[in-house]
């Protein structure tokens, strides 16, 4: 099952706008110290780090009507074998004018100390409504577990009027001694690597690259993709791209090229459109987020929460969804037409 552009738009929720400071690594020996170091890092950490175990969340708006949430959150495990649980729902409503989607979605992880994953499984719930009347609901499942240095998973399809579950073709990942971390997981990581030392202060010289779990939104492929992950200073205060009052540094991720072969992970320099458009989180001093990336779309802005605080049974109004969509898209293109024009004169 295919689904439209208005859902797959939600796969880039989170990627930032903010150019980082830090220089790009032009040298395969820049690539390989920051896997080193992510590597060393993980290898070290043997059990539950109480600064790790965290949760945040965030609210999607489009102008000032709610269209979704999302929380994540990192816990203490009482699965045998594994230190931390990590949790992810994500429920947003979309609306492209043609049609409304809602997406619901539930992932659930267990991890090692060095947050690598060793099982989990996800649902994502579609509904979707077309302005002809039309509407179907499917929901995908998939579950995965590291076994004997491979990544086995299975994903299922179901939709509306099918009595079972369709099976999805899906292929084992052999990880050659690579163990992947959760996307969700890097603020995570981010709070491991800050209290590995006790006068940790953010440095992008000791960046680190390490191997990040990526799934489509149809659940029909599983990714293990380099990111590069780095703390710094947050931009000062006098800045028109100022972080939040009590940021005490900056998280920025970078998705880089490369993948998983006999020889591990290799990767590839990057290039300098991908350095130049890193997600970015504003941290306190404890790791915990308090601004998450722009979303790359007109329609979508995010604000974080206390995830204590978040009502997740808030309903979604989809007409003032849709109205609020089509009115931020309609701006959007008003203010095109304007630098368009000023550039002409």
């Amino acid at each position: 099952m295919r689904f439209p552009a208005v859902v797959l738009c939600l796969a880039t929720l989170l990627l930032g706008t903010v150019l980082g400071a830090e220089p790009r690594p032009t040298k395969s020996e820049d690539i390989r110290a920051a896997m080193t170091r992510a590597h060393e890092l993980r290898k070290k950490a043997k059990e539950f780090n109480p600064l790790v175990a965290q949760s945040h969340a965030l609210i999607l708006k489009s102008g000032a009507e709610r269209c979704g949430h999302a929380i994540v959150s990192v816990e203490k495990s009482t699965e045998a074998g594994a230190v931390y649980t990590l949790v992810e729902r994500f429920k947003a409503a979309m609306d492209d004018g043609v049609q409304s989607v809602i997406v619901d979605y539930t992932g659930t992880f267990a991890l090692d100390a060095g947050l690598g994953l060793l099982s989990g499984e996800c649902t994502y719930q579609f509904d979707n409504m077309k302005n002809d009347g039309t509407r179907q609901k499917v929901r995908h499942t998939a579950k995965m577990r590291v076994k004997d240095d491979k990544l086995e998973w299975e994903a299922t399809e179901k939709a509306d009027g099918q009595k079972e579950d369709l099976k999805l073709e899906t292929r084992p990942i052999a990880l050659h001694g690579v163990m992947p971390i959760p996307r969700s997981a890097l603020v995570a990581f981010a709070a491991l690597a800050g209290s590995s030392k006790t006068d940790f202060k953010p440095n992008v010289k000791e960046a680190y690259c390490l191997p990040v779990l990526e799934m489509d939104w149809e659940q029909n492929a599983l990714l293990i993709e380099p990111a590069w992950l780095s703390l710094d200073e947050p931009i000062p205060a006098f800045s028109s791209n100022a972080p939040p009052k009590g940021t005490a540094m900056q998280m920025r991720v970078r998705s880089l090229v490369g993948e998983v072969t006999e020889k591990g992970l290799e990767v590839e320099t990057p290039a300098p459109e991908i350095w130049h458009r890193p997600q970015v989180w504003a941290l306190d001093k404890k790791f915990r987020p308090l601004a998450h990336p722009a979303p790359d779309d007109v329609r979508i802005q995010v604000e974080a929460v206390d995830p204590a605080k978040l009502d997740t049974d808030v309903a979604l109004n989809l007409g003032k969804i849709a109205a609020a969509m089509k009115a931020a898209v309609e701006q959007a293109e008003k203010e095109m037409i304007g630098k368009k024009e000023d550039g002409k004169k």
